[in-house]
């Protein structure tokens, strides 16, 4: 069951819980941010890496 959902250009965050007792929306745009943020780390780390040909 979904009971959040934020929707980013970046991304969709959905909140799958039935024991869910809600957020405020500033809590999760934070967590958006810091998902979109990991992915881009982890992409930026691998386009610096060396490629193993």
């Amino acid at each position: 069951m979904i009971v959040a959902e934020v929707q980013t250009e970046a991304a969709t965050v959905r909140i799958h819980d039935e024991f869910f007792t809600g957020a405020s929306q500033g809590s999760l745009d934070r967590i958006s941010q810091i998902i979109v943020g990991s992915y881009k780390r982890r992409t930026v780390k691998k386009d610096k890496s060396p490629s193993h040909q």
